[in-house]
């Protein structure tokens, strides 16, 4: 294999839509095919098991309000991890203004409180550090975006790095909930996209880290690595198509509505939506 050089890597400009199928990537200035990412197509395929029936019955009404807690919390952890990526260091005054920025009130108030969801974001991120510390590894990319036309999907990494005594190249997920199956199979996706984007820098391995926040006297995670094995989502992915795909090799997929965010009833104004300015 050739020494990587993340400059040789390549690099998409890829344009997301929400769609009522879910999520859906093209690339920006192209006319190119709408392909539902990994995720989409996990959701819309895989059940969650046991575990998760469990979760929404004991939730119930709550259940959208905690899973959109979960989802905020843990998108807060991903952007400060990010940022100790990129060698920067994260003071305590950045970590409320990041967590305040993605978590609501709402998410405040099922957390216990501002102190105790700003322990919890702490303690994954020394979960993190506590990983780094061990593993070691080599970052060869961060929140990597990729699409395949000839592949029908897309998804976005959270790294790609060199990990352990053999430094076997890797694409790595960080996720801050419990283990779930589907996992490693989105793991596997990743690693398909990876490999035709990049043939001459294969990944042969993906790993899940689960970081945590309720260890008692030392950080703790867990790491999952396996080796690259993609039949399963292909076969998932095959499910997906059957059902959503048309004749012509698209998908059913419709935009959501964009509102605009100026109103004016002579129309004397830009059209500017909702997805363009930062909310």
């Amino acid at each position: 294999m050739k020494d990587p050089n993340p400059s040789t890597f390549t690099h998409q400009k890829i344009k997301r839509d929400v769609t009522t199928l879910g999520r859906y990537y093209s690339l920006r200035g192209h006319d190119s095919l709408k392909v539902p990412s990994v995720t989409t197509v996990l959701s819309n395929v895989m059940n969650k098991g046991y575990a998760f029936d469990t979760w929404l019955k004991n939730y119930g009404h709550f259940a959208d309000w905690y899973r959109n807690f979960k989802a905020n919390k843990g998108t807060a952890v991903h952007y400060c991890v990010e940022k100790l990526k990129n060698g920067e260091t994260l003071s305590f005054g950045e970590i409320k203004d990041i967590v305040f920025r993605y978590c609501s009130i709402i998410d405040i108030a099922m957390s216990g409180g501002k102190s105790v969801l700003l322990r919890s974001i702490c303690m994954y991120i020394e979960s993190y550090m506590q990983y780094y510390e061990d593993n070691k590894p080599l970052l060869l990319e961060c929140e990597y975006q990729m699409y395949s036309e000839s592949l029908g999907f897309a998804g976005t990494a959270d790294e790609v790095c060199e990990i352990g005594s053999l430094a076997q190249r890797t694409i790595l997920d960080i996720k801050t909930g419990s283990q779930q199956d589907s996992h490693m199979i989105q793991g596997n996706a990743y690693a398909m996209l990876w490999n035709e984007l990049n043939p001459d820098y294969k990944v042969d391995h993906i790993a899940v880290l689960y970081l945590k926040d309720s260890f008692k006297l030392k950080p703790t995670y867990s790491l999952k690595i396996e080796q690259v094995k993609p039949q399963m989502w292909i076969d998932i992915l095959k499910i997906y198509q059957n059902k959503y795909m048309t004749k012509d090799g698209g998908y059913k997929q419709k935009a959501k509505w964009n509102p605009r965010v100026q109103f004016n009833l002579r129309k004397e104004i830009a059209d500017v939506r909702l997805d363009a300015v930062e909310v």
